[in-house]
């Protein structure tokens, strides 16, 4: 996908494109409702994201259902970019809707109003994605608005009495939660299983009928899948021992008619479900398509591609190439045109957007009526082919010239130093909402990479943003650089307002086991830092704070603990 000018030459092969961004909204939109139906607290708020994600999952699934009238669309690169867009919204919302879901969960927020502002903001970018879209019906109305803004504001109400009843025990529920976080950080490896002697094991003194250990009876059919990951044991349950060479012979089947075949076959076939029934007239029509092509270029699809090479090349959604013929005759041209028009008709990776057997007839014979044959007419000639592009180059205007460049490989760039290429990659991930883009935006903006002018005002932004969404090490530098920041100055709410975040953010660092937080954090209640109280249980909870970022080769934990005469 480096040039999308030059690879996407046909409908079939630009809708494969969105099939895993498709099935990527459909996995979020399943756990947002399962994190739904699991909800412990603002279940309003909850339902509220789930049905406006099965709105926007509606819409999407009508728009590929519907895809030659949105062909225009989808061929823009604007338009799969916001596409894009879209899931990485929709990541943020699966987050949010997690953790107000739980009360565990709810402690990420600062406050209700915290978690009103992402409410909103999330709002906002949702109906921006929408709109983009061009998804009118899945767009959130200011009546619809209004009302939910309400819903959301009760059910916060409703979590906030909770929490002011435990408001007398909250210092020591907070404490708790980070012992547990300090437990489950720390290593379980002196834990051992006992062994246990092999000549110990005798076999059972009453075997059951149902017992096929070690028994003849049935064949066993072992999977071992790839990495060792799960193996699974199933009993093939065929008296008649025949399932084995029929398998044998349909293996060998697949094999050789593998490059004419849909992709629903492939997958089941690759997937060893062989008795799943996934056949219908449409894996026909793409098997017509396969043999078109054949008959066009005259040559063996996928030629020099192994078995392998066609089932990851076709279930990606990638097909042969439509090139066109440089020819001097109209009517060849035009036969030409019609002829790939049908093929790729036929190619759609969703097997129900396949051309109809109908439609299919119609256009044949119209061909046929508009193109006769004549008797007198030389047979094929087997002289060179001189083809010049592939189908769908000649209306550059609408399709994509440059795919947005992954994030890893920005990443590449900045550790090579090429902060240049970096930047750019950062600064268009950034464009379609990516938490971990904005992240690196921020970093840039904080040291000054690539010639970019420190701006520590918007870095913080940024580092709060990713923060906000997860973003460990953001959550760190965020709270690292309002601690630069606190001044004598400042008036006495706002360094509460800060000393709160920057223990915030900490704790949301430490709970996922990062060893800088842990040491700031364990040097703040240690040493009484950010008008933490000094006591025997606050200093405690430093020094296993202290101690676990020492366990993980944090040089500052062990020189503070060395200070401390501490042995790690």
């Amino acid at each position: 996908m480096e040039n999308f000018k030059s690879a996407i030459t046909t409908v079939a092969e630009i809708v494969a494109l969105y099939v895993p961004l498709v099935g990527s909204v459909n996995l979020i939109a399943r756990e947002i409702n399962h994190i739904y139906e699991n909800a412990e607290c603002n279940k309003e708020i909850c339902l509220i994201m789930t049905n406006r994600v099965k709105t926007a999952e509606y819409a999407i699934e009508t728009m590929m259902r519907n895809i030659e009238d949105n062909e225009e669309n989808i061929r823009k690169k604007e338009y799969y970019l916001a596409f894009q867009s879209f899931i990485n919204v929709l990541q943020k919302v699966k987050d949010y809707t997690e953790n107000v879901a739980k009360l565990k969960g709810y402690k990420k927020f600062l406050n209700a109003n915290d978690v009103r502002t992402r409410y909103e903001k999330l709002t906002d970018e949702y109906n921006k994605c929408m709109n983009d879209l061009q998804f009118t019906l899945a767009i959130v109305h200011e009546n619809q608005r209004n009302s939910d803004a309400k819903k959301v504001t009760k059910a916060l109400t409703d979590v906030q009495a909770a929490l002011t009843n435990l408001e007398g025990m909250k210092q020591q529920i907070d404490m708790i939660a980070q012992e547990i976080s300090i437990i489950k950080s720390q290593k379980t490896s002196d834990v051992h299983a006992h062994m246990i002697n092999p000549n110990e094991l005798s076999e059972p003194l009453q075997i059951s009928k149902t017992d096929f250990r070690g028994s003849d009876q049935l064949p066993i059919s072992r999977k071992f899948y790839k990495g060792g990951v799960e193996v699974a044991c199933k009993p093939i349950r065929d008296p008649n021992k025949k399932l084995e060479a029929e398998l044998a012979i349909l293996k060998k089947l697949v094999t050789d008619i593998l490059r004419w075949m849909s992709p629903e076959l492939i997958k089941k076939y690759k997937q060893n479900k062989y008795e799943e029934r996934v056949y219908t007239f449409n894996c026909e029509i793409f098997s017509f398509g396969m043999l078109m092509w054949e008959l066009c270029y005259e040559t063996l699809p996928y030629k020099d591609f192994d078995a392998n090479t066609i089932s990851e090349h076709v279930l990606i959604g990638k097909r042969e190439k439509l090139f066109l013929e440089k020819l001097k005759n109209l009517s060849d041209k035009e036969i030409q045109k019609e002829f790939t028009e049908i093929i790729d008709k036929t190619w759609h990776h969703t097997p129900h957007q396949r051309i109809a057997l109908t439609n299919l007839h119609s256009i044949l014979e119209a061909l046929a009526v508009k193109y006769p044959t004549s008797p007198t007419q030389t047979p094929l000639q087997d002289k060179p082919k001189n083809f010049v592009r592939p189908m769908g180059e000649e209306n550059s205007s609408v399709c994509f010239e440059m795919p947005v460049t992954p994030l890893e490989k920005g990443i590449q760039f900045h550790q090579a130093k090429d902060y240049k290429n970096a930047w750019k990659c950062f600064e268009e991930n950034a464009n379609l909402g990516n938490v971990e883009a904005k992240y690196w935006q921020g970093y840039y903006y904080y040291y000054g990479h690539n010639n970019i002018t420190k701006d520590i005002k918007l870095a913080k932004k940024l580092f709060k943003e990713a923060a906000d969404n997860n973003h460990i090490i953001a959550q760190v530098r965020y709270a690292v650089a309002l601690l630069s920041d606190l001044r004598k100055d400042d008036d006495e709410a706002t360094k509460e307002d800060n000393r709160n975040q920057i223990l915030h953010y900490f704790k949301l660092a430490a709970e996922k086991e990062n060893a800088d937080a842990m040491y700031y954090l364990g040097d703040i209640y240690v040493h009484g830092k950010l008008k933490v109280q000094q006591n025997n249980e606050n200093r405690d909870l430093g020094i296993k704070y202290l101690k676990l970022a020492a366990d993980n080769n944090h040089e500052n934990a062990k020189k503070l603990l060395k200070q401390l005469r501490i042995k790690n």
